[in-house]
């Protein structure tokens, strides 16, 4: 985790040194707004480094960035801004830093004690990919589990975390159950930083399909919306959590 910090703090001078040319604003982003913000540069960066096939091009690169403006509402000419007057003020950044560096290694360890649970369902793999993008020509993602690998997860769960969803849009995950004489469907609708979580219902007839999509709501879509860390996987370890509440719907 050290070397992570010193990296991050590394990279993220770098920034306001790249920065410091772009000449001197009065605007300055609140210390909260700019952790929120290399908060997430931070992960775009972690991005880029273990899927660099997927963003070597520019194109793919600048899509990751935008997604973090837009879901914070700032421009670059903001950041560039709040950078000068932060690269000034040396003490404020390295708070910022910190606090970007402990948001980490938190999330690290609730990653390390989930990775045994996930590892052993092994179910992700080959059902949903573990992230995609969105766009205005294809805003959705769909999947489906045939009758032969829907007897096997009685019990699972479905999440995934999304990047660049606007103030103004917002996503929807869907899932249908189709049991013996009844189909239950269950929606979440989610912005970035809420993570939409639906389980399998709770009937005791035999699962036959499961099937859902993911959809971006919007009506003008110019930039890609980033999902990651989809998951279907069991639910045995996760008994104690507690869903949010979505919308269901019983059909017979």
């Amino acid at each position: 985790m050290n070397k992570l910090r010193f990296l991050y703090l590394i990279l993220s001078l770098f920034l306001a040194m790249c920065f410091i040319t772009c000449g001197k604003g009065n605007k300055k982003l609140s210390r909260d707004k700019m952790e929120d913000i290399l908060y997430d540069m931070q992960l775009v960066d972690a991005i880029y480094q273990n899927k660099y096939d997927d963003f070597k091009d520019a194109e793919n690169k600048k899509a990751l960035l935008d997604g973090v403006f837009l879901k914070h509402g700032i421009t670059q000419a903001d950041l560039d801004s709040s950078l000068v007057w932060y690269a000034d003020h040396p003490e404020e950044f390295l708070r910022i830093s910190d606090s970007v560096s402990a948001r980490l290694k938190r999330e690290s360890l609730v990653l390390e004690k989930n990775i045994p649970a996930i590892k052993a369902n092994k179910i992700n793999g080959s059902l949903l990919p573990y992230y995609t993008y969105l766009t205005e020509a294809n805003p959705y993602l769909s999947f489906d589990i045939d009758s032969i690998k829907a007897k096997d997860y009685t019990n699972m769960e479905i999440s995934l975390k999304s990047l660049g969803i606007s103030d103004n849009a917002s996503a929807e995950l869907t899932v249908r159950f189709e049991y013996t004489d009844t189909v239950v469907i269950k929606r979440q609708t989610f912005q970035d930083k809420i993570t939409p979580k639906i389980l399998n219902p709770n009937i005791s007839s035999s699962i036959k399909d499961i099937s859902g999509y993911i959809h971006i709501n919007t009506s003008q879509m110019d930039y890609k919306i980033l999902l990651y860390d989809i998951e279907l996987k069991g639910t045995e370890e996760l008994k104690k959590d507690v869903a949010r509440p979505d919308s269901t719907q019983i059909r017979k």
